[in-house]
């Protein structure tokens, strides 16, 4: 059990209040040893990161099973539609933030879900502020915002943050323009790949990046495991 660590999440703990550490672990070889380790820590809750699925040593059901999906940049497109973007005036975006946020697991866990929208208000102005994103587009029409992407950059590659279109715009290619418009992004930045995290639960997403030529790469069980 030496080889594995509970790393303290400082921001985490921070913005809920107590302690939650983190562990990435593929496998537990000694089940004992692990429980041992966690009833000894000092962490409130503990955030358990896997590639395989650990319910049945846990005992436990992932709070989320996180699907990354990428994709190469292929072509450009130009939409007129399609800005850049740094403030809020009407509170569309962290509307919106909120909503990309749906099926996260920090909104599942009722013991994190008090702090949720807060949690995804300051992920979007960090991201109009540049702290958290190196892009921000929308897509507009005259005043109305109806969707919007974050993106940074990250050595060779690009990855979404946040991505959410309006409810009354889903279904009529706002996404895909969004996308696109990463796409664009990407390719001026000499980018190789672009990388966009969602939830298996979140099947419309899913489909979603499938149909814009996403290939999944990556499944990880991530669990939320409380003291008692």
């Amino acid at each position: 059990m030496n080889d594995i660590k509970i790393q303290k999440l400082i921001w985490d703990s921070t913005f809920f209040g107590f302690e939650i550490g983190k562990i990435e672990v593929n496998n537990i070889e000694d089940n004992k040893s692990f429980k041992n380790l966690i009833e000894k820590s000092s962490f409130q809750m503990i955030q358990i990161f896997s590639k395989n699925d650990l319910s049945k040593l846990l005992g436990l059901n992932p709070i989320d099973i996180k699907l990354t999906y990428s994709k190469k940049p292929s072509k450009f497109n130009n939409y007129n539609n399609i800005k850049s973007i740094d403030c809020d005036l009407d509170h569309t975006l962290y509307s919106l933030a909120r909503q990309a946020g749906k099926f996260s697991r920090y909104n599942r866990d009722f013991k994190l879900k008090m702090k949720f929208e807060l949690m995804y208000k300051i992920w979007m102005k960090k991201s109009l502020e540049r702290d958290l994103a190196d892009e921000v587009f929308v897509h507009q029409n005259g005043n109305t915002i109806n969707g919007m992407v974050t993106v940074n950059k990250s050595f060779n590659y690009a990855k979404i943050g946040l991505i959410a279109v309006d409810e009354n715009s889903q279904s009529k290619g706002v996404g895909s323009q969004l996308i696109h418009s990463v796409e664009n992004w990407a390719l001026v930045q000499n980018l190789e790949n672009i990388f966009v995290c969602t939830q298996k639960e979140n099947s419309v997403a899913c489909q979603f990046y499938e149909k814009n030529k996403f290939n999944l790469s990556d499944t990880i069980y991530i669990y939320h495991l409380w003291k008692k």
